[in-house]
């Protein structure tokens, strides 16, 4: 029974801390103007994104961090257009990346090559994204739940 308590306490203890360490600020020291996603085509397969623009007001300077959408994250970056802060990042769709079969062998030479697959750590719809920002060099999260769709953009 003790060693049940010993493996059980500790394990209880990480999965507690791991679901707490993404909670979304409620009141972040920015407000959200509009935040939109618009999808790209190009002419090659596995050619296409989805670009995400966040126009923001802040009087101070915010150290963005990461975009998160879907599955994926990527470096946010600052820009400005028209006197308008804006956040954005593009995210590059790969049906090969998604399709790839995985090799399971019991020789690990055989193994190479294998990508881990991604985790979701938030749970989001095609409509949400989430931005991680700096607040006195503390980590924190906001969660945006009203991401609109632009007009998509075809290349050929």
């Amino acid at each position: 029974m003790s060693i049940i308590k010993n493996i059980f306490f500790p394990l209880s203890i990480l999965v507690f801390m791991s679901c707490a360490s993404y909670q979304f600020e409620k009141q972040p020291p920015f407000k959200i103007i509009s935040a939109e996603y618009i999808n790209t085509v190009g002419g090659l397969p596995n050619s296409g994104s989805s670009i995400i623009n966040i126009v923001y007001k802040s009087p101070k300077d915010i150290k963005f961090d990461s975009i998160f959408y879907f599955s994926d994250k990527v470096k946010a970056i600052k820009s400005t257009l028209k006197k308008n802060k804006i956040i954005s990042g593009r995210f590059y769709h790969s049906i090969s990346k998604i399709n790839r079969d995985l090799i399971l062998d019991k020789d690990p030479k055989k193994e190479y090559g294998n990508m881990p697959s991604q985790k979701n750590i938030f749970n989001l719809k095609e409509d949400e994204v989430v931005i991680s920002y700096y607040d006195e060099s503390k980590l924190k999260f906001y969660k945006i739940d009203s991401l609109k769709q632009g007009k998509s953009i075809i290349r050929q």
